[in-house]
């Protein structure tokens, strides 16, 4: 992750299914959203004070999910770069990406 790059991935979900999703970064400004099928509805942010780098709930509507990470506005001001692994679980299986 570097400066205002934005990664974007698809998760594809059953419905009903448990969803999982860590991101483990050294910079604490490296945060992750998800959004509902369609992306119209937020339904996580981890830059949000109160929450946890960690996203873990059962699905109510299946579909294609939108993750996206990135750095918060300040960092991605200042050109940094940061590294970062997700970790994807489905209903058990778990895919990480670097």
């Amino acid at each position: 992750m570097r400066g205002s790059a934005v990664a974007r991935y698809v998760v594809v979900a059953d419905p009903g299914k448990a969803l999982d999703v860590r991101l483990t970064a050294a910079n604490p400004d490296v945060y992750f959203t998800l959004r509902t099928p369609g992306g119209s509805v937020l339904l996580y942010d981890s830059s949000d004070p109160d929450a946890r780098q960690r996203f873990s709930r059962r699905l109510a509507p299946g579909g294609r999910y939108r993750l996206e990470v990135r750095l918060a506005d300040a960092a991605a001001r200042r050109n940094t770069t940061a590294p970062y692994t997700l970790s994807v679980a489905r209903g058990g299986k778990v895919t990480e990406v670097r």
